[in-house]
């Protein structure tokens, strides 16, 4: 083998090493961050919950909803919105059967209500938009805001006991402790996250369909395992959304491409914004620890969900329509 050709084979091995490292840090971040947003932050995790699985899964999701931005160059928040319902479809659809179980509210609550407009909207897009813009005021608020409201909904799902019957909630107040161990715990992988995106940024490139049709194809089959014939045929939701959605996407697609998704993937925060995210943990601890105090049993599900589910069904509906618009 001449210097030549020994130079070229080093030159791809080395191109192929460097994208598999970018594929598992990018892996890790999104698996870091949604697991946050969608479990550290929204329950109790009881000691029979697999932490590091949790974070690999979501990771494993949060792959796949970057895949589609860059496969379908998502051009438009609208856009961005579909991926995130595809990636709240999988996570109910396919890790636990949630979807299939109460329809059709079950497609909206926390398909569209939580994981797309919270975790991915709002823990994703939103946080790093006005992380990396230059208003102090907007940062503050950012995670002032976001730590209350945690904390508040936090005293109500930790703490509220169903009835059985579905009588009247009770209360079993956990110790602030406790709380504030899992939430620090939730704010270290979301913070850790964030930071992985700014120093390894996804790429805006189009991806190898193959790629795409990978990471997809794994948690369909384990959907098809698990929840296609038991849940037959309210299971075959989650197939009509998928398709629904990628269809969207794809009409979208056929416009000239548009620098949005670059944009997007090249936020960058700066590490002096990070003493901003102190406020999460802050006020999220103290709300809980006042919540407790005062024995404040809010029906916060109710106040949360009702304007969640609302507002995230309806931008869903019409983000279905404003990419296949854009198509034609």
């Amino acid at each position: 083998m001449g210097p030549g050709r020994a130079a070229r084979v080093r030159a791809r091995v080395r191109a192929r090493a460097s994208g598999l490292w970018q594929r598992l840090v990018l892996l890790g971040a999104t698996g870091a961050i949604f697991s946050a947003c969608s479990e550290f932050w929204f329950y109790r995790l009881t000691g029979d919950v697999g932490q590091v699985g949790l974070i690999l899964a979501y990771g494993w999701f949060g792959y796949t909803f970057v895949l589609t931005l860059r496969l379908f160059q998502v051009r438009a928040f609208s856009g961005f919105f579909v991926a995130a319902g595809i990636f709240g479809f999988l996570v109910e659809g396919t890790l636990v059967p949630v979807l299939y179980l109460n329809l059709p509210f079950s497609i909206a609550w926390t398909s569209l209500g939580w994981h797309a407009l919270f975790s991915v909207s709002v823990g994703y897009y939103l946080y790093r938009r006005i992380m990396a813009g230059a208003s102090a005021r907007a940062a503050l608020v950012l995670n002032g805001a976001l730590g209350t409201a945690l904390g508040i909904w936090n005293a109500y799902l930790w703490n509220v006991v169903e009835s059985p019957g579905g009588g009247v909630a009770s209360y079993d107040w956990q110790p602030t402790g406790a709380f504030a161990l899992q939430f620090l715990s939730g704010w270290a992988l979301f913070l850790g996250g964030h930071m992985l995106l700014d120093r390894f940024p996804p790429c805006p490139a189009r991806p190898p369909r193959l790629e795409f049709a990978l990471f997809l194809g794994v948690p369909l089959g384990l959907y098809a395992a698990a929840f296609l014939d038991p849940l037959f045929p309210l299971s075959l939701i989650l197939p009509l959304l998928l398709l629904v959605s990628l269809a969207s996407l794809g009409a979208g697609a056929r416009v000239p491409a548009q620098p949005w998704l670059d944009t997007v993937f090249s936020w960058r925060i700066a590490k002096g914004n990070y003493r901003y995210a102190l406020l999460i943990p802050v006020m999220a601890i103290a709300t809980y620890a006042v919540f407790k105090a005062a024995r404040l049993e809010w029906e916060t599900n109710v106040l949360v969900a009702t304007p969640a589910v609302l507002v995230s069904s309806l931008y869903w509906f019409y983000a279905l329509l404003r990419a296949n618009h854009a198509g034609r």
